[in-house]
């Protein structure tokens, strides 16, 4: 389906009527009772024409919809982030990065990075040693936030992941 909406949007570019087809996807979602697929679509209109800020705006009309939708919220996080609304995305995030809950460490690393555009490297630096000390974390994991720390250079975790490496064979 992604593929023929896309090949639409292409089409009705190609013959300069996009703002034909935005009415169409804008009065599908302008009622009460609008649906998921018509708001995914008009989301991914914006993507596909690069309005950013429209896409944002849908995307949070999704994320309001299906608040449980975890793909929409990571899509969302992501084009806050893209439109330098850092607060905002780390709002989106941490609605479903609660202390009791064992999120995935994708989400924590982009919590991380988003903490790190708008915070600064202490909060980033913060947020993943108080994941790495409150859950059980796999030798790849490990490998990835040092990876992730080097990359976004938070030498005392980089310090801190590596002595424990060296002290520890398990965590190798």
């Amino acid at each position: 389906y992604q593929n023929l909406f896309s090949r639409l949007v292409r089409v009705h570019e190609r013959f300069d009527r996009l703002g034909e087809l935005e009415s169409r996807l804008v009065e599908a979602t302008a009622g009460e009772n609008t649906s998921e697929k018509a708001l995914f679509d008009l989301a991914e209109f914006y993507r596909l024409t690069a309005a950013r800020e429209n896409e944002e705006d849908a995307l949070e009309r999704l994320v309001t919809l299906l608040p449980g939708q975890l793909e929409y919220r990571i899509r969302l996080a992501e084009i806050q982030m893209r439109n330098d609304h850092y607060e905002l995305a780390a709002e989106t995030l941490d609605e479903v990065l609660t202390p009791d809950s064992n999120p995935p460490l994708h989400l924590i690393l982009l919590r991380s990075n988003i903490a790190l555009r708008g915070e600064g490297r202490v909060a980033a630096a913060d947020r993943l040693r108080d994941y790495l000390d409150n859950h059980q974390v796999t030798s790849d994991e490990r490998a990835e936030v040092l990876e992730f720390a080097r990359t976004h250079y938070l030498d005392g975790l980089v310090e801190r992941l590596l002595e424990a490496k060296q002290s520890d064979p398990e965590k190798r």
